[in-house]
């Protein structure tokens, strides 16, 4: 499929996972439309928010991580469709 140039690429599907609450709260794996371009990880909270308030406001929480292919990443890194996303809180305990 060809785009219009300065056209958005079309969104894809991709597999959000979730960990130790937050899997609690909404389920281990979430589904949501990543552009084909990407987007940083505070675009992707930002996106997971506006789909899901509540999810949203889980996501802001200090401490919430970031991994992408099982790296941690900063809300700066860019993310695109096809990698393993996760999202986990920090662990408590010994």
């Amino acid at each position: 499929m060809r785009t219009r140039a300065g056209a958005r690429a079309l969104a894809m599907n991709t597999e959000i996972l979730l960990f130790g609450s937050l899997a609690e709260r909404f389920g281990e794996r979430l589904k949501s439309a990543l552009p084909a371009e990407g987007c940083t990880v505070a675009e992707l909270r930002s996106m997971l928010g506006n789909e899901d308030a509540e999810l949203g406001a889980a996501l802001l929480q200090p401490g919430t991580r970031a991994s992408a292919d099982q790296r941690l990443v900063s809300d700066a890194e860019r993310v695109f469709p096809g990698q393993e996303i996760a999202f986990f809180p920090i662990l408590s305990g010994g």
